[in-house]
């Protein structure tokens, strides 16, 4: 009694003091979630670039053709004018027909590309915007849709003609389709990353820069701020189109393709081998 009295005692002390004993409520372990009953998966977004990433794109004024893709078009007037010895005209001749062969080429070129660059880089930024959205939302899924359907017709091949090769169109990787995945092995949740949004380089044919396209080999050099506003206009013009398309038809090619992938799921799980020997 006396020891339950100095306990209570000095536990109406400390209470007294501000400091009152809390006991920790231990939760008992979760039941563990069976594989039937799984929930759905929840879908993260991830919107953070990596930090390796530049965070702004400089144009070189100088070297405007780095992988050399123009080259051909690099025209001196050594690799043109020749004078082999004993046919040599007057020196004040030779000089100016340098300089006006090299000023009226720099000067015309200047000009031409300050009148048709801007329009050219819209237009072509306005085609390869829309070649990245058929490609992306209508070519890649149809070459994707196709292999999926082709896979029961490889099967049937393989199974009434096995001594024969198989098809050269059948990709293997489509086998993976038709391989039962254990219900454990189902993600928690599903990352969509709003930054890398081709990990595996799917699409990589599409993307087009400025400098894939145009490029000024030496002594064949625009104008500074045409070259400058010419990489805007193209880059604005191709991300901004691509935008709007997306945007008007990104849902509805996305609802089409789901319906469509779902038939296709529908039609590889039917036994065509057995189809066959019945009819």
């Amino acid at each position: 009694m006396s020891d339950r009295g100095s306990k209570a005692g000095s536990f109406h002390e400390d209470a007294s003091n501000g400091e009152t004993e809390i006991p920790l409520n231990i939760p008992e372990d979760e039941p563990k979630v069976q594989p039937d009953e799984q929930p759905p998966p929840e879908i993260i977004y991830q919107n953070t670039p990596p930090s390796r990433e530049p965070k702004n794109v400089r144009i070189n004024l100088y070297d405007r053709d780095p992988t050399n893709m123009n080259e051909l078009v690099k025209v001196q007037f050594d690799d043109i004018f020749a004078e082999p010895v004993g046919t040599h005209s007057f020196d004040g001749v030779w000089t100016a027909s340098h300089t006006v062969f090299t000023g009226t080429k720099h000067w015309c070129y200047r000009i031409l590309s300050a009148v048709c660059a801007l329009p050219c880089s819209f237009c072509w930024g306005l085609h390869f915007a829309c070649l990245s959205f058929n490609y992306i939302w209508s070519i890649q899924p149809s070459l994707r849709s196709f292999s999926i359907q082709i896979g029961p017709i490889a099967k049937v091949w393989k199974a009434e003609s096995p001594t024969l090769p198989s098809s050269s169109c059948w990709d293997p990787r489509v086998d993976r389709i038709y391989q039962n995945e254990s219900p454990s092995k189902a993600p928690a949740s599903v990352r969509i990353s709003l930054y890398d949004r081709d990990p595996s380089n799917i699409n990589e044919i599409v993307r087009v820069q400025f400098e894939d396209l145009f490029t000024e080999p030496e002594g064949s050099h625009s104008i500074d701020g045409v070259w400058r506003t010419s990489y805007r206009v193209f880059t604005g013009t191709k991300h901004w189109c691509y935008r709007i398309l997306s945007a008007i038809f990104a849902v509805p090619c996305a609802f089409c393709w789901g319906v469509t992938f779902c038939l296709s799921d529908i039609f590889s799980h039917l036994d065509y081998t057995a189809i066959i020997k019945v009819l």
